[in-house]
């Protein structure tokens, strides 16, 4: 029923980078998967509730809510903190996840990821 709401979206997973003996750092590999979600807007509900709350310094950024089913859920910073989090491709545009949420119930059980546009570097 609700699989013609998802799409599928491209992600990467970023390796494990490494420090140089000059100081420099040289970034982990890149590898690519695929997931299919369906992508909303995090927006406020009526009771005034975001769909799923930012964190500080998060909240002025574009942001998306992915909802799918998967054994393998996006990764964010706090899930490793050794590697970078997991990134999604939205129209040309990069997005980091920033939160990822198990929701149960007993209908559908899925994952639901907050992702947010990735500024460029200056």
């Amino acid at each position: 029923m609700f699989e013609r709401f998802r799409k599928p979206r491209q992600c990467y997973r970023l390796g494990v980078g490494t420090d140089n003996a000059d100081g420099s750092f040289t970034e982990g590999s890149k590898t690519p998967f695929t997931i299919t979600a369906s992508l909303q807007p995090n927006t406020i509900q009526p009771n005034g509730d975001a769909m799923i709350p930012l964190p500080e310094g998060r909240r002025s950024e574009e942001t998306y809510v992915l909802f799918y089913q998967d054994d393998n859920p996006l990764q964010t910073v706090e899930t490793s903190q050794t590697r970078n989090p997991d990134i999604v491709e939205i129209d040309g545009e990069e997005y980091e996840c920033i939160e990822t949420r198990k929701w149960r119930n007993d209908v559908i059980s899925h994952w639901a990821s907050v992702i947010a546009r990735l500024q460029p570097e200056q």
